[in-house]
């Protein structure tokens, strides 16, 4: 069976979404009216003379040109009123929880790869599952923290980095949610992550911008993907906003530059006190536009030491530098372990 039919079940989902959308679009279409309005020959009905069409333009300028004037206006055209149209298509935040507890991110040092553990006193997300073999690094972790259950396993997207260990994790635990975005790969490792997730009775959702996921105290949204079509798998990846109380967390996988225009054009809520830096630091994500939006206190490379890449380069550890935000990396200092009340973010010892 080929990679594509082993997400069949999932894809069948989005696919009623999608046939509910048509029908909806189909209904606006014919209510909309069609070229040229009603004023057509024919039905035995005159237009209004061309006199009249013109007086009344004249009097509407003027009538325009009156209210501009005395600031009848005020408020109608104020500078903004295009991004609140971006606004309008971003769904919802998740509903306000009243915090309880904390919250740990555990940022478990998988080498030159992802995996995060978000642990709440009732639920825990793990995104990515480091490289091939991750499972070997990441399973006694969590054994260590008393994870026994997993509700959801976030695969970002495809790439072995990212997804490796995840096959080992779901043959080993109970994993009852995976998340992934709408897009296949050719590789072996790929196919091992597909063939655990059926073996295993997995729920499958694919993933896309405006997507909620809601475990107890952990309230996430999806800022990206927002579309289909991306030349590259990292532009695929799952970025996740958390906001617990007052205090914000993001998680951007792999994106690049698309990742991170997108996300700002459509007005995603990012703020955040802590930034995964997007690509283990590479050049090519985490953009100043984005470390702007997102303004952090502190910024985690999750990254291999003397990695064959360079990462992270030093042109964003200088945009991090440059905005004073503190650089925590796992190549330097191991797993991090950050936790927030709901008011403040401070630093456990791993």
């Amino acid at each position: 069976m080929s990679i594509a039919n082993k997400l069949d079940k999932a894809k069948a989902v989005k696919s009623k979404v999608a046939k509910a959308r048509n029908v909806k679009n189909t209904v606006r279409e014919a209510r909309a009216p069609r070229g040229g309005g009603g004023n057509k020959k024919g039905g035995g009905k005159k237009g209004f003379p061309k006199w009249a069409i013109a007086l009344l333009i004249i009097v509407v300028i003027a009538g325009i040109g009156v209210a501009w004037h005395f600031g009848f206006l005020d408020g109608l055209l104020e500078p903004g009123e295009p991004q609140q149209q971006v606004q309008d298509d971003v769904a919802a935040p998740p509903p306000t929880v009243a915090v309880d507890g904390e919250i740990r991110v555990h940022f478990i040092d998988v080498g030159q790869a992802d995996a995060i553990l978000i642990q709440s006193a009732d639920h825990s997300v793990l995104i990515d599952s480091g490289a091939r073999n991750g499972e070997r690094i990441i399973l006694p972790y969590l054994e260590s923290v008393g994870v026994t259950t997993l509700d959801v396993l976030v695969g970002t997207h495809p790439h072995a980095d990212h997804i490796g260990g995840a096959a080992g994790i779901l043959d080993a635990m109970e994993v009852r949610e995976v998340w992934m975005p709408n897009v296949t790969h050719t590789t072996r490792t790929f196919e091992r992550f597909i063939d655990s997730i059926e073996a295993n009775g997995a729920e499958v959702h694919l993933a896309q911008a405006g997507d909620v996921m809601s475990m107890g105290q952990i309230q996430m949204t999806v800022v990206h993907p927002n579309r289909s079509g991306y030349s590259s798998f990292n532009d695929y990846s799952i970025v996740l906003h958390m906001q617990f109380g007052e205090t914000g967390f993001i998680f951007t996988g792999d994106g690049e530059g698309p990742t991170d225009h997108e996300i700002l054009q459509h007005g995603w809520n990012v703020s955040s006190n802590v930034m995964l830096a997007g690509h283990h630091g590479s050049r090519t994500s985490s953009s100043e536009a984005l470390i702007d939006a997102i303004n952090p206190d502190i910024a985690v490379i999750s990254v291999g030491d003397g990695n064959k890449y360079g990462h992270p380069h030093q042109v964003v550890l200088d945009r991090f530098a440059e905005r004073d935000i503190e650089v925590l990396r796992t190549d330097l200092e191991g797993t991090i372990i950050l936790v927030t009340d709901g008011t403040t973010v401070r630093r456990e010892e791993a």
